[in-house]
């Protein structure tokens, strides 16, 4: 199984092997979609630009596979946090549909969903359990398996994309940082191309998660605007010139790549 990452500027694709020591990196690729910003384009040949990537992507000797785990965008997904009685998993599966229909905006009928128990607590001498529910359109749910079917590979998991950076964050989680201080929460920020998700993580279990609409296109476009140039171009731009400091008490510098590099 690959990991399979479509964004909207780029698709990324990991292939890993369990060993006994820990994890073994067999392959990693990365396709750029386009020099265009892929809002811009119409839906088939965006489409069309996506099932093409993921053949070229899958095709690369150190990632061929037909079988993907891939993940939802945070802003296509209903993520909702809920308490209920403490009972047995067979039960909850039977309940849990009524519970979601009070939560979740629309239909039963209209939506893919799944829930995970996150935590068991104890509220007023009661015993619950935290759950999270997630739910997708059909439409969206859809579209996201005809672009991998049309590619040729078959999904194994799907999941929310937030949720996939946690699991990744868990998984390599240290319980004590360098400097000796346990890390109980921490807020994952993730940056795309179109929206940076920021989920916050406590003792592994995430507890809130939000999509804010600005990611690196919004810089590539205030480029291009302030010096008339093309996506393409000011695009580069960024790439080549731009340099992110963000200063606290031990003063973290990070800066993109130059021309020089």
């Amino acid at each position: 199984v690959i990991g399979l990452d479509i964004g909207t500027s780029t698709i990324k694709a990991i292939k890993i092997k369990k060993r006994k020591e820990g994890y073994e990196l067999l392959g990693a690729e990365i396709f750029s979609l386009t020099s265009e910003s892929i809002d811009e384009m119409e839906p088939e040949a965006r489409t069309s630009l996506y099932v093409n990537s993921i053949k070229k992507i899958i095709k690369q000797k150190n990632i061929n596979s037909k079988l993907v785990t891939t993940a939802i965008p945070g802003d296509s997904a209903i993520i909702r946090y809920i308490k209920v009685p403490y009972m047995a998993p067979e039960e909850l599966k039977n309940v849990i549909p009524y519970e979601a229909e009070q939560y979740i905006p629309l239909g039963m009928d209209q939506i893919v969903f799944d829930y995970q128990v996150l935590n068991e607590v104890e509220e007023e001498n009661q015993k619950k359990m935290e759950v999270i529910l997630v739910a997708v359109k059909n439409e969206t749910m859809a579209q996201h398996l005809d672009i991998l079917k049309s590619a040729g590979v078959s999904p194994f998991v799907i999941d929310v994309d937030s949720f996939a950076l946690c699991n990744a964050y868990s998984l390599n989680l240290q319980e004590e940082s360098e400097t000796g201080v346990k890390a109980d929460t921490v807020a994952l920020i993730n940056m795309g191309a179109k929206f940076t998700t920021v989920t916050i993580v406590e003792n592994g279990i995430p507890h809130l998660s939000r999509d804010i609409n600005i990611g690196g296109n919004n810089f590539t476009k205030e480029i291009q605007r302030e010096f008339n140039l093309s996506f393409a171009q000011a695009e580069e731009l960024k790439k080549q010139q731009a340099v992110i400091m963000v200063e606290n008490e031990d003063l973290l510098l990070s800066t993109m790549p130059t021309s020089e590099d």
